[in-house]
């Protein structure tokens, strides 16, 4: 079993929280820059 750090995990749940209402995203740059404004 691996284990993640708490900031790891609140960072993907913001990511996931962020792309959520995006149901389909125009390209994969899109989707980095998502990403990177989320983090």
């Amino acid at each position: 079993m691996i284990y993640t750090t708490n900031a790891i995990e609140r960072t993907i749940k913001e990511i996931r929280k962020r792309l959520k209402p995006m149901n389909s995203l125009s390209s994969l740059e899109a989707a980095e820059k998502v990403v990177y404004l989320t983090i």
